[in-house]
């Protein structure tokens, strides 16, 4: 087994992902929550400006996750955490293997904490770099009719002297 596959397991059962970074240092990165009204967003940062004319938004949210499903392999019941139907199901992570179903159940209320509730709307955003922006950082820029919530879910910088930053989020 090599070490990928662990940190991705100690990842999802801590309902976070690892991401190296700028001191090539492992850390864990939790998105922080938005709310139901624009710029409610905690610790984001405001795109001041940004390249309109390559920048993209999607006409839609994406919708939270209200529910978390553990189990073991495709057609097990598992354990159920939470009230909704957007559901995140995690199976086959071997860090859950043997553990009781009160255990499981503690395992998918910490997950369930985690990456509930939140909100983003997919973009992909192109402007001058910000290198003090990591990996799972909330983002919030202003359009000339809408204000945009999301996270930086992957980005690429680019150039020496005036680098672009190019991202998914």
């Amino acid at each position: 087994m090599d070490g990928r596959k662990i940190l991705m397991a100690i990842c999802e059962i801590n309902g976070c992902f690892g991401n190296i970074d700028k001191t090539g240092r492992l850390t864990y990165k939790i998105l922080g929550t938005s709310g139901l009204f624009p710029s409610e967003m905690t610790k984001a940062e405001t795109l001041s400006y940004y390249k309109q004319s390559e920048t993209h938004f999607e006409d839609y949210v994406v919708n939270p996750i209200d529910k978390v499903q553990i189990r073991q392999e495709e057609g097990d019941m598992g354990i159920n955490y939470g009230p909704g139907k957007n559901c995140y199901i995690f199976q086959g992570n071997f860090l859950v293997y043997g553990k009781s179903n009160e255990q499981l159940l503690t395992i998918a209320s910490t997950v369930y904490d985690q990456i509930s509730g939140r909100l983003y709307r997919p973009c992909h955003v192109v402007g001058p770099s910000l290198p003090w922006l990591e990996i799972g950082d909330g983002i919030i820029c202003y359009t000339t009719d809408d204000v945009i919530e999301t996270y930086c879910l992957k980005r690429t910088i680019k150039g020496i002297q005036a680098m672009m930053d190019r991202g998914e989020r």
